[in-house]
């Protein structure tokens, strides 16, 4: 039995993202942040929301993969994400993380609440740019997800997006070497590969492992 993975559209966590971040923006711009310090913020995000996409391109899954089209693998959205499912796992933990954003709301209380307004405006420009022009590629390509685990990375789930190689030929099931291990493998779309190939884990079947090309090796 394959395991569980969801997945979520692209455009919406950008979107959610630019929610949030104009929120922030408009609790930030009733304070007395300069316009100036604004500007070259939104400028910052509006960079950084350009450098975002052009990761997030590199990473989608070629067009013509049967297995999974334009889809981005990944085992956590952001470092935020991880930090919030490794609290769900630890009330100490989720103490730390709860007791840091009251320090850091109290702390751009205390500041007048430019803090917000610099952030809001970063957020705003990188969600914004880096949604258009996901936004733009969709239109060509379809709809772009992301696709990660939602059980507990271990056993056969933490060789999910790791890279191997053919130790004996699929045509379309043979052995890989993964992480040092010998494991039966079988391609995902029934293509051939021949030994010494290197291969991407992306999904698992019981003891089998499902796989495609690496994507640096395309």
């Amino acid at each position: 039995m394959s395991i569980r993975v969801r997945k979520r559209r692209a455009l919406h966590n950008l979107l959610g993202l630019l929610a949030v971040s104009a929120g922030a923006l408009l609790i930030g711009l009733l304070s007395d942040a300069g316009g100036a310090t604004i500007g070259l913020s939104a400028s910052a995000g509006g960079l950084w929301g350009l450098l975002h996409w052009r990761q997030l391109r590199a990473r989608i899954r070629r067009a013509g993969d049967p297995h999974a089209p334009n889809r981005v693998f990944v085992r956590f959205l952001s470092i935020f994400e991880a930090v919030f499912t490794a609290a769900a796992w630890s009330l100490p933990l989720l103490a730390v993380v709860v007791g840091l954003l009251a320090l850091l709301a109290t702390l751009d209380r205390l500041a007048g609440g430019w803090g917000l307004a610099v952030a809001g405006a970063f957020g705003v420009a990188a969600a914004g740019v880096s949604a258009a022009m996901l936004r733009r590629h969709e239109r060509s390509h379809g709809a772009v997800y992301y696709q990660y685990a939602t059980e507990h990375w271990g056993g056969g789930e933490s060789l999910l997006f790791q890279h191997g190689t053919v130790v004996r030929a699929l045509a379309p099931e043979g052995m890989v070497r993964v992480e040092g291990s010998l494991w039966r493998a079988r391609s995902s779309d029934g293509r051939h590969f021949a030994e010494g190939a290197v291969v991407e884990v992306i999904d698992r079947d019981g003891l089998c492992l499902l796989v495609a090309p690496a994507a640096d090796a395309d």
